[in-house]
């Protein structure tokens, strides 16, 4: 038998543009996001989730205390680094009626988890 792929818990709030990392025992962080009012997008996300392979389960896990999407995460000894990304846009239309993207914002503050086995504390440096 070739191995194939199963379908597991999905995630508790839907998003898009979010930063996952793998940590030890089988475990998966995912933190913030984009997420839509239903006609809109581009509304950063706060939530931080994580999977555990083991329990086939997705638990809330403390918030970022930035929102933040379209970003990237580094897991390094027993810490997770969020850095870089964007905030929700509050551009709203631009003087030529188009929509302001929010490509042009980027957050230049970092923030850490230092404990991946309960991550519920953050660091933060801002520049």
């Amino acid at each position: 038998a070739s191995p194939a792929w199963q379908q597991r818990a999905a995630m508790l709030r839907p998003r898009g543009d979010f930063a996952a990392e793998a940590l030890p025992g089988g475990r998966v962080i995912a933190m913030g996001g984009e997420a839509s009012n239903g006609s809109a997008t581009e509304f950063a996300m706060y939530e931080t989730e994580e999977y555990s392979w083991s329990e086939d389960a997705w638990v809330m896990k403390a918030p970022l205390p930035e929102a933040r999407f379209r970003f990237d995460t580094a897991h390094v000894g027993e810490r997770v680094y969020a850095f870089g990304g964007q905030p929700t846009c509050a551009g709203g239309l631009g003087s030529d009626g188009a929509k302001q993207s929010c490509v042009k914002v980027a957050l230049d503050s970092v923030w850490g988890y230092f404990d991946v086995d309960y991550p519920n504390v953050y660091a933060a440096v801002k520049q």
